[in-house]
């Protein structure tokens, strides 16, 4: 991990102070921007969730008609 962040610090040396503010200006508005945009993507994501939930329960639901659970399911596809 300190490899990976090795870069970071030497980039950081060369700013300059203009460079330095330059940095702070365009890390306020990507701030900005993702404050803005932070609760759509929320939203998206929660959606999501939902959705794979859903998708499991009526997975499971199925498969506990069919008298059979997932692990057995799987392990027939595996078997077969």
């Amino acid at each position: 991990m300190a490899d990976d962040l090795a870069w970071l610090a030497h980039v950081r040396e060369r700013l300059t102070s203009k460079g330095e503010t330059v940095l702070g200006r365009l890390a306020s508005v990507h701030q900005l921007k993702l404050r803005r945009i932070g609760p759509e993507i929320h939203e998206i994501l929660s959606e999501l969730t939902r959705a794979w939930h859903q998708r499991d329960q009526l997975r499971q639901g199925f498969l506990l008609t069919m008298g059979t659970t997932p692990q057995r399911a799987y392990r027939s596809l595996i078997e077969a």
